[in-house]
């Protein structure tokens, strides 16, 4: 008869189950599967909450309807002729920024235009074109970004520059929302395109004299919290105030002082029309013109309105734990009790999504934690058919294909010296990692990318074996080595930055060489850190591992992430650079506060060895400069800094220049407290 499970091997079993579901969030197919429902599932959240009030909105929508366009007697290209007016008669009328949601970018005239009608249109051009010159800076032109197959947002190519004509007197400003595979928009661009800012950006900056905050944008795009029915001139009650732009000029001057106007396309028939959530069979499917996107991510700024999303880490935690404690109950409890206890879930889980929504404005996913609910009810289903025995073999089973060698040869020698708790020595830790490995493997198949993926760590295994290092673990295709331990010597340090040196080279032969086959430019990049941590073999009786641990291992697994913000490819901590003076030629880069901490810790690039110095005189050159420019960083001569660091970004393409000048807009803007002294913090990994 097959044994039962005992309480603490069900609880055990009920944490297994509850990380490997949650872990599914990390993989793509998983996002994908998931992703239908629950954009469809927020759907619903917004129709449960209903509309929201604006009735102080700031930002003013002129819609340019049949009415007017039978006015002024053009549709096509745009209605430049209004379109002077208009800014003419707000510019005089004190407004804070006009927002021209029209694409000026293609000429009034051409070899295909009548010349009755390119009359027309280079009256208006010509109107307009007075109107910006007068009105200045105080207008913001659409643009339409250009991404990597040359065709925008709306599938039309080489469109999107502003005549330059127009484009001398006014400002540009990203306009390009995302739709999901439904149809639905989801997401406007607030982050901009290379250096030309956002199209609801540039006029909040008009509004406010400050840019939009990052803090809530994903890539650059803000999740849009609906306001309601999208707006029509001939409904009663609309979210935002919404006007004819024929009627805007009968506005009186003091209601529209101080407000931003955005004036757009209110023809259906012309395109710029999004469905949103509030679409429905109830409304006819009405849709919202793409101006009044930008009418509401203005205002859910204003209104600190923001949808509040879960990282994918912080949300994998939350679906543990809430995983975890449901299979608690499923296990030990009877199994009357164990459906009770999935409805009460399942329906508790659903209420909290929306009471967060309405409340706080926070997103909490459903479709996936709902399903891996069902998921775990099965299988706990499962787990209480079969055996503790059988159960527990499986899983050893399974785990012992993926654990690593408990102790290296010399330890293995002498057992005697082994010691589960550890102990603290001054060691040299370093972490590395290969760049755009994920897009990589996408271009293989899995035997390629197996054999392609052995050789590259069979290679950097061999440096790290020839500098006398230690092979503390592979993760995925990163690669953790100590320095010093278990065989010590003082130099681990250098050993260890030579190390990082070597790879570097024996990437390069690698890039070179899958390059023709792969099209893949190989990079690594590398974190180095000297300090004192725990060394020993730290596990169970059964089984450990030689490792290490402790603050100055995390630092180092920081700084190689560090790499991707200062464009660099080693960085070492000023504890390694310390004992290493004078043996390779570094560039200090900064002072730095990484992520959980708050002492600020000087970081340094690894560029090469000093016996090779007249080899990288250029080199040396550019890292002297930086260098020069990061001290006036440091004493707060930001303008002198800027300079130095501008001429690194134009002649060099530095981005650890272009990192600081970011820095260095941010201390002007708002400058730093008596305390600062130099650090930049970073808020992630």
């Amino acid at each position: 008869m097959l044994q039962k499970l005992k309480p603490v091997h069900k609880i055990l079993a009920g944490m297994v189950l509850s990380v490997l579901l949650s872990g599914f969030i990390f993989l793509d197919f998983s996002r994908v599967f998931m992703e239908p429902m629950e954009l469809r599932s927020q759907d619903y959240r917004f129709l449960l909450r209903g509309p929201q009030d604006y009735d102080n909105s700031p930002v003013i929508l002129a819609l340019v309807d049949e009415l007017t366009t039978d006015q002024y007697g053009v549709i096509l290209p745009t209605p430049r002729k209004l379109l002077a007016e208009l800014i003419q008669n707000l510019h005089e009328k004190q407004v804070a920024g006009i927002g021209i949601d029209f694409i000026l970018d293609r000429p009034a005239t051409g070899p295909d235009t009548q010349e009755t009608w390119g009359t027309l249109l280079q009256e208006g051009d010509n109107a307009l074109e007075q109107a910006l010159a007068v009105a200045g800076k105080q207008v913001v032109l659409a643009q339409i970004p250009v991404h990597d197959d040359q065709s925008t947002e709306f599938g039309r190519a080489g469109m999107s520059n502003i005549l330059p004509v127009f484009a001398q007197h006014a400002q540009a400003g990203i306009t390009e929302v995302r739709q999901s595979a439904d149809g639905v928009v989801r997401w406007i661009n607030l982050g901009g395109s290379g250096e030309t800012p956002a199209f609801s950006d540039q006029l909040y900056r008009l509004y406010t004299g400050h840019p939009v905050p990052q803090t809530f944008l994903r890539q650059g795009m803000l999740t849009l919290n609906f306001a309601g029915s999208p707006s029509r001139l001939d409904q009663e009650q609309n979210p935002f105030p919404v006007f004819s732009a024929i009627d805007i000029f009968d506005l009186p001057a003091d209601y529209l002082q101080g407000k931003i106007v955005i004036i757009g396309s209110g023809i259906e028939y012309l395109g710029d029309t999004f469905q949103t959530p509030f679409s429905t069979r109830f409304n006819g499917y009405l849709s919202t013109f793409g101006a009044e996107l930008h009418v509401l991510a203005i205002n859910m700024i204003l209104n600190d309105r923001y949808l509040y999303e879960f990282s994918t880490n912080t949300f994998f935690w939350i679906m543990t734990v809430f995983l975890f404690f449901s299979s608690v109950l499923f296990l030990l409890a009877s199994p009357v009790l164990e459906v009770i206890a999935l409805l009460v879930l399942s329906g508790g889980w659903l209420w909290l999504s929306v009471l967060l929504f309405n409340q706080r404005q926070v997103i909490l996913p459903v479709a996936f934690p709902v399903l891996n609910l069902g998921v775990l009810f099965v299988a706990c289903q499962l787990i209480r058919y079969f055996s503790e025995i059988q159960q527990t073999r499986f899983l050893q089973s399974t785990f012992k294909r993926y654990l690593s060698p408990s102790v290296v040869d010399q330890l293995m020698a002498s057992p005697e010296q082994i010691q589960l708790s550890g102990e603290t020595r001054e060691l040299s830790a370093l972490f590395s990692d290969l760049q755009g490995f994920t897009s990589f493997s996408e271009k293989m198949t899995p035997l390629e990318l197996v054999e392609k993926l052995n050789e590259y760590l069979g290679e950097m295994t061999r440096i790290v074996f020839a500098q006398k290092g230690t092979l503390d673990k592979y993760m995925g295709d990163a690669v953790m080595a100590i320095y010093g331990a278990p065989l010590h010597f003082e130099d681990h340090a250098v050993k260890a930055c030579r190390t990082a040196l070597m790879m570097q080279a024996q990437a390069k032969k690698l890039r070179d060489r899958w390059q023709l086959s792969q099209g893949f430019e190989l990079r690594v990049r590398i974190g180095i850190n000297t300090g004192d941590m725990v060394v020993g073999n730290i596990g169970s009786m059964e089984h450990y591992d030689y490792t290490v641990i402790g603050d100055a291992v995390n630092l180092a697994s920081r700084l190689e992430g560090v790499n991707k913000m200062f464009g660099t490819d080693v960085i070492m901590s000023d504890a390694t650079f310390k004992q290493t003076a004078g043996q390779f030629v570094t560039r200090e880069l900064g002072r730095i506060v990484v992520k959980g901490k708050t002492l600020p810790v000087t970081i340094y690039e690894l560029i090469g060895e000093s016996s090779n110095a007249t080899e990288l005189t250029e080199r040396i050159e550019m890292a002297t400069l930086y260098e020069k420019s990061l001290q006036q960083f440091y004493l707060r001569q930001f303008e002198q800094a800027r300079a130095g660091f501008q001429q690194l970004l134009d002649t060099n393409h530095d981005l650890a220049s272009k990192l600081l000048l970011q820095q260095i807009e941010k201390l002007i803007e708002t400058p730093p407290a008596d305390s600062w002294q130099g650090e930049i913090v970073f808020s992630t990994k």
